[in-house]
């Protein structure tokens, strides 16, 4: 007799986390929604991760294959998609928490929207020690209502807080492997041309990073964006669009000149001036990048101080 397929399954791609892994399986294998499989991929670790979690944990859902050499992670993604047996797919990464009840509550929200190809929820992120970083809770109301126009902000849901009809992403082709980074973006947006999309408001996932990959390599970060910009050109041409690109710019470039990356800062910059060239809160941080004092921070408490 033929074994019946998961209604859920899990995807989740590593590369030597000894540290972490097998914290974020335990995550899983531990919800209250227990009609799942996980796949972990192996994307050519060579710390031995993955061959200690497969003797650390028996347990039948769990399923471990390998990619001899390393893909990136839109790459191993893909290779779990592709072996999954479930209708709906999640991703879990391989040095996040999911809370408890975290599938469980996607899966109703998933029943009362059947309409949804993507099912997110909120995410609280920390540093490595365990200091929890301010958080920005998504309006998953408005993504519901107009998934365009709040997809044209940098993605605030990543993939550890998705559930995902895997048909959906059949339909867009999967990650892009080619994406040095924002691939979840990229997929996000892919989606929204096809279909429903929507989420929870319970913060279900629990990230960490490093004090020095909160805003990741700055060259990741600009190639991925203009990846982004690039695939989806379209997107950026009505007004909506080029406000978008605007604060995206902004955004860019403060985070470069925070991270010393000067040349990459003013590329953003003279992006931002391009959409809006007398935009002050950009000239200001043109300024400060000029004379490297935070000449923009003293505007900033200039507009909003009260009057």
């Amino acid at each position: 007799m033929a074994e019946l397929a998961p209604r859920i399954s899990v995807v989740l791609p590593t590369h030597n986390r000894a540290a972490t892994l097998e914290r974020a399986v335990h995550s899983v294998l531990d919800q209250s929604f227990a009609d799942i499989e996980l796949i972990v991929v192996d994307d050519g670790s060579t710390d031995g991760s993955v061959e200690a979690l497969a003797k650390t944990i028996v347990d039948p859902r769990l399923r471990c294959l390998r990619n001899p050499a390393s893909g990136g992670p839109g790459a191993a993604r893909n290779l779990g998609i592709a072996q999954a047996r479930a209708d709906w797919i999640a991703f879990q990464d391989s040095d996040d928490l999911w809370l408890p009840h975290k599938l469980q509550r996607q899966w109703q929200a998933h029943l009362q929207h059947p309409s949804w190809d993507l099912v997110a929820c909120d995410v609280q992120a920390h540093l490595l020690d365990g200091t929890p970083l301010k958080r920005r809770p998504n309006d998953f109301e408005q993504l519901a209502a107009k998934p365009s126009e709040v997809l044209l902000r940098p993605l605030r849901f990543p993939t550890p807080t998705w559930l995902v009809r895997r048909s959906a992403l059949a339909a867009i082709g999967g990650f892009d492997e080619q994406m040095v980074s924002a691939e979840d973006w990229d997929v996000c947006l892919r989606l929204a041309d096809r279909g429903a999309m929507g989420g929870v408001n319970d913060c279900l996932v629990h990230k960490f990073e490093s004090p020095h990959s909160v805003y990741g390599s700055p060259g990741r970060r600009h190639h991925g964006t203009l990846q982004i910009f690039q695939r989806h050109p379209r997107r950026w041409q009505n007004p909506a669009g080029r406000e978008a690109r605007h604060h995206i710019a902004v955004i860019n470039a403060r985070i470069m000149m925070l991270q010393g990356q000067k040349a990459y800062a003013l590329r953003w910059l003279l992006e931002a001036l391009r959409v809006r060239p007398l935009d002050p809160g950009a000239l200001m941080l043109g300024l400060s990048l000029i004379s490297g004092k935070r000449l923009d921070l003293a505007w900033q408490r200039l507009r909003t101080r009260p009057r």
